[in-house]
């Protein structure tokens, strides 16, 4: 099962109202149109999850877009909106469980995705609620859920990473799922650190442990640790699989596809070519990777890794990993995850500091050995 630890971040050193850039008729003819989308791609549930106080829209193995095909999608892009990942889960609810962290603060839940983390505020009394999503599809998501829920919430799809320089304006901030990019964690965490010297509490829901990495020792405190529900995570990684096979079809490639842990079940030795990206978010399981990686490349197998937030190169010894190419992404792309460029790595053969040693004076203790043995 996955672990959802959630974080504080430690002083080391009213109405359903839309941003106003949204409110013209030509969106709110969008609206209509995108509220009708999501009402019939989705299904309104509250089960296998951690919090079943709050009911949202959500692809389920119910809904019609479980099994579809990539060409029968409406979505343009992948509708993270509709699944309620962990760090959202964990955050949420640890508000329903200790309301009086939000109770009369003003709140402001950033990346919201479904909005479950400012719905689960709204309902334990803070003062006002802002949820923040970059994506005006998302933004019509959390509306609709706020609604089913009967709460009342601001929502923006403002830049706010961008536009503002810290977090005082709100009491609290929670953060749940959004820290993937090297740069933008950068960023944030600076931000984060001036606000909490302020006095604004910073709460953070991290699945995968990969924050920690980028702040100081006793800068963080944790405040709860939850386990998902099995029909939760079978239900999470059971969605990226339905996306891999909807894009293999659509390309008419066929693919063997499987939703099992790999880096625990197998030693990668069965491929000849190991290509492996975009799961350099899970801290405690990257030196269990990288091991699996090197003992693939020992047995004569290549190995390559898109890594375009850089993150590997932390985790690796120097000279370990080649670059072997760059590449610029779109300016699409890099609004859409936020990545301006990546580049590929590849495995080769590195030798310890120790093991240079070793390997240079190889010959003297050789000789060693057969005068032992003698």
């Amino acid at each position: 099962m996955s672990a959802i630890v959630l974080f504080i971040l430690m002083a080391v050193y009213e109405s359903n109202q839309q941003d106003p850039s949204l409110d013209t008729n030509a969106w709110l003819e969008k609206y209509d149109k995108y509220r009708k989308i999501i009402e019939e791609n989705t299904e309104i549930t509250n089960e296998d999850n951690l919090t079943p106080e709050i009911r949202l829209h959500l692809i389920t193995p119910r809904s019609k877009l479980w099994n579809a095909k990539s060409r029968d999608s409406p979505f343009k892009d992948s509708p993270f909106f509709a699944f309620y990942w962990a760090g959202g889960q964990g955050l949420t609810r640890y508000i329903l469980d200790h309301p009086e962290i939000v109770k009369g603060k003003r709140v402001l839940d950033l990346g919201s995705g479904c909005g479950a983390t400012a719905i689960a505020a709204a309902k334990c009394g803070a003062k006002s609620v802002t949820a923040n999503d970059i994506d005006p599809l998302t933004c019509v998501s959390i509306d609709m859920n706020a609604k089913i829920n009967n709460v009342n919430i601001k929502i923006t799809k403002d830049n706010l990473i961008a536009k503002t320089r810290n977090f005082t304006e709100w009491d609290c901030v929670f953060f749940g799922d959004v820290f993937y990019e090297f740069d933008m964690m950068k960023t944030m965490v600076l931000m984060m650190r001036k606000s909490c010297a302020k006095g604004t509490k910073i709460f953070i829901g991290e699945p995968c442990g990969i924050f920690r990495a980028y702040t100081m020792t006793n800068e963080l405190k944790q405040v709860a640790q939850y386990t998902l529900p099995e029909a939760a995570e079978e239900m999470l990684g059971y969605g990226a699989c339905i996306m891999i096979d909807m894009n293999a079809k659509v390309n008419k490639v066929k693919l063997h596809i499987t939703p099992k842990d790999l880096i625990q079940q197998t030693n990668l030795t069965r491929w000849d070519v190991v290509l492996v990206s975009g799961v350099w978010y899970k801290y405690e399981e990257l030196t269990l990777l990288v091991s699996k990686l090197k003992m693939a490349f020992n047995n004569g197998k290549s190995v390559y890794l898109g890594d375009p937030s850089g993150t590997i190169k932390l985790f690796a010894n120097e000279n370990e990993f080649k670059t072997v190419a760059e590449y610029e992404l779109s300016e699409y792309t890099f609004k859409l995850i936020g990545f301006k460029e990546t580049e590929v790595l590849k495995l080769r053969h590195y030798l310890s500091n120790e093991e240079k040693i070793v390997e240079k004076y190889k010959f003297l203790l050789d000789g060693l050995n057969m005068s032992m043995f003698w």
